[in-house]
Order: structure tokens, then sequence, then C-alpha cells
């Protein structure tokens, strides 16, 4: 590790070994000492308490506003036939997966054989 970096990867790996015994660096924060602390380190990752307040909002959005991820990603309706729905229902059960999940890789599957295809 570089001085004033840390490999927070390589921590993640230690700490979930079970075999790997780990050290305590001090003594435990509590109370005030460890909601400064949590500051100081979230300050730290997002680079000003501004940026950090952007990201952590509370509450829900508001009405009307749009959502960031509206520029990424679209939401696709459709309607299916008693049959159809009931077997996408079954194959949904059997898989264990969101509608969501399903239609998104049914989409993807299509527009693969789509683009072969032409």
């Amino acid at each position: 590790m570089n001085e004033g970096h840390v490999d927070y990867d390589a921590l993640s790996d230690r700490y979930a070994d079970p075999a790997a015994t780990i050290i305590p660096s001090g003594p435990a924060r509590t109370g005030e000492d460890a909601a400064a602390a949590g500051r100081e380190f979230a300050v730290a990752e997002y680079g000003s308490v501004e940026a950090m307040q952007q990201e952590i909002r509370r509450g829900r959005p508001r009405i009307g506003a749009e959502p960031a991820r509206a520029a990424t990603t679209r939401t696709v309706r459709a309607t299916l036939s008693d049959r159809e729905w009931e077997a996408f229902e079954q194959l949904r059960a059997q898989r264990g997966a969101r509608q969501a999940e399903l239609v998104r890789e049914a989409v993807h599957f299509y527009l693969v054989e789509h683009r072969a295809a032409s």
C-alpha cells in the first residue's frame, strides 16, 4: 500500500477470510466520536460536503422531477395474451426471477439475435 492509500479490496478480502486474524487498530469509537469519524470519512470519499450532500439526499424525489437514471434507462410496456402470461409467470416462478429481469433478458436475447441476422 502507498502511504495515505488504503487498498479496500485487499482489506475486504482479508476480512472475508474466516481464517484471518483481525487485530483492532485502536479502541472502538462510539457516540459523537464515531459520528465525527464517519462524517470525516464520507467527506474524504466524496471530496466535499456539497458533493456528499448531492449524492445522499433524504426523502422521495419531488413530484415532476426527472429521476437521474432516466437518461440511461427507459420503461417498456407490453400486453400479453392469457396463454403467454401464464407461461411467463410459470417461467418467472421456476427461475425465481422478477418480471423486469426476465423482460430485460428477453429483449437482450432478441437484440443479439436481430444484430446477428441483419
